[in-house]
């Protein structure tokens, strides 16, 4: 199976010389029966709403819902953890259907459950063929939310540790990221606009620590024109709480006017705007008198 199409789990254990634990998983793989000094580790991977901001009713590609899980002698961090490519491929799953792991696991051992989540995506298009485009890409747009099920520890954001004196049952709790589109008022035929800059702060993100929680579409692209004729639109399904300000500029015989339909209602001049709700402000220029 693909691994582009499909969510993962990730399972590294990190005894040495150790009997390795047996698993069930929900792709059909066969699993043993409980054995004596064995407790049930369930993980469930959830998301509330699916993983396409754009077109949610389409179907789930979940790649980035995701976890790492490390078994052994020892707890790991997200800087520690000794990342590598085996995996199980578990199938696509959402709100109604979601993913569920079983492991057998050797009483006592330490747990380590890393959760990963998408970078998020942005976009400008300036023709309505481009955006059905991104709109039909199946990307994988989710963010984690948090860890449901039996007590854990949660020395950060994304890491849960355990122990396994009894069966446990930890659940991924993830979401679809917030969309906002971003449009330009069709206030005349052959409008004009520009933007100084627009500028991305994202929150952390939750991946490899080699990124070190920054995500790559953190910065300011400068000097962005358009004109109306041209169906400019920016669209951005990134993180909760990520900050995108946009700031206006003029061209020869074209101004800007003021922001409509924006929850933080922006004036005249530069507008930040934080994802959190789907959100579809629409910017306005006008000419100058």
């Amino acid at each position: 199976m693909h691994r582009t199409r499909l969510l993962g789990i990730m399972v590294l254990i990190a005894t040495m010389g150790s009997e390795c634990p047996q698993n069930t998983t929900s792709n059909g793989m066969p699993g043993p029966t409980n054995s004596s000094g064995r407790h049930k580790l369930t993980v469930t991977l959830r998301s509330l709403n699916g993983c396409r901001g754009l077109d949610p009713e389409a179907e789930f590609f979940c790649r980035a819902m995701e976890a790492h899980i490390f078994i052994g002698d020892e707890l790991f961090t997200r800087t520690n953890a000794p990342f590598n490519n085996g995996n199980f491929d578990n199938k696509r799953g959402g709100a109604s259907d979601p993913d569920v792991n079983e492991f057998q696991v050797e009483a006592g051992k330490m747990v380590t459950i890393i959760a990963f989540e998408s970078m998020g995506t942005q976009s400008r298009f300036t023709s309505a063929d481009d955006r059905e485009a991104f709109e039909l890409g199946g990307k994988d747009r989710v963010e984690f939310l948090r860890f449901e099920g039996d007590p854990v520890s949660m020395p950060e954001a994304g890491v849960a540790t355990l122990v396994m004196d009894s069966d446990k049952n930890v659940e991924l709790v993830y979401q679809r990221m917030p969309t906002m589109i971003v449009s330009v008022g069709n206030t005349e035929p052959l409008l004009a606009g520009f933007w100084n800059s627009i500028t991305i702060e994202a929150p952390e993100w939750l991946t490899l620590p080699a990124a070190g929680g920054e995500n790559p579409l953190n910065g300011t692209t400068q000097n962005v024109s358009f004109d109306v004729a041209s169906g400019f639109a920016f669209i951005a399904e990134m993180k909760t709480g990520t900050r995108i300000t946009f700031d206006p500029g003029s061209l020869s015989g074209f101004e800007f006017d003021t922001w409509t339909d924006t929850f933080n209602q922006c004036g005249a001049g530069p507008c930040t705007l934080i994802l959190g709700e789907d959100e579809f402000p629409i910017a306005h220029w006008k000419p100058t008198p």
